[in-house]
C-alpha cells in the first residue's frame, strides 16, 4: 500500500457521521467523522478540516450521487466547494462512481416527465456539474473506460482517467 511505501505519507479521512461511528486513529490512517450527509454545515466542516491541514496538498474525494444527500442545492454546492478547495491551494482527485450527461432518461425514475421544464432544468445542471467538476479538478478518475471517454469528449479535456476496480472479466 502507499502508507507501507512512504512512511511519512500522512493520510486523513475525513468521514461521514453514522448511527455507531466513531473517530479512530492507528498509527495510520487516522478516521474522522466530521460531516453529516444532506447538510449545507458539512462543507465548512470539510474545508475547516482542510484548512487547518496546510501540510495536506491533494485530496482525494470519492463521489457518490447519494454520498451528499439527496438535495439538489446540496449537490449543487459540491463544484463551488471544489472551487475553495482549488483557491486553497489543493490538488484534488475525484473519483466519480456513477456518471451521467443525460438527465431526461433519469427523469422518470424521479417522478418527473422527460419533457417538463424541471427535467430540462437539470438536465443543463447536471451537465454544468460535470464541467466544474472537471475544472476544478486535477483528475476525473472513473471506473469505467466509458466514462473517461464520455467526460473528456464531451469537456474537451484529457483529465479524466480509467482506473479499474478489480473486475475481472476474463472469468
Amino acid at each position: 500500500s502507499m502508507l507501507s511505501l512512504d512512511t511519512n505519507l500522512q493520510v486523513t479521512v475525513l468521514a461521514d457521521q453514522i448511527p455507531g461511528g466513531y473517530n479512530w486513529s492507528s498509527n495510520r490512517p487516522e478516521v474522522l467523522r466530521i460531516w453529516r450527509r444532506g447538510t449545507l454545515i458539512s462543507y465548512l466542516r470539510l474545508l475547516h478540516e482542510c484548512f487547518k491541514r496546510s501540510g495536506c496538498s491533494k485530496i482525494l474525494i470519492e463521489l457518490e450521487w447519494g454520498l451528499l444527500g439527496r438535495n439538489p442545492l446540496i449537490l449543487g454546492m459540491f463544484p463551488p466547494f471544489l472551487c475553495v478547495l482549488k483557491l486553497l491551494g489543493k490538488k484534488v482527485y475525484v473519483v466519480a462512481h456513477g456518471i451521467s450527461l443525460d438527465f431526461l432518461p433519469l427523469a422518470p425514475q424521479l417522478g418527473l416527465s422527460s419533457g417538463s421544464l424541471v427535467a430540462a432544468l437539470f438536465d443543463v445542471g447536471i451537465r454544468l456539474f460535470y464541467l466544474f467538476l472537471v475544472v476544478f479538478s486535477e483528475k476525473v478518475i472513473v471506473l469505467e473506460k466509458y466514462f473517461a471517454v464520455l467526460i473528456n469528449k464531451n469537456f474537451n479535456t484529457q483529465k479524466a482517467v480509467f482506473i479499474p476496480h478489480g473486475v475481472d472479466t476474463s472469468l
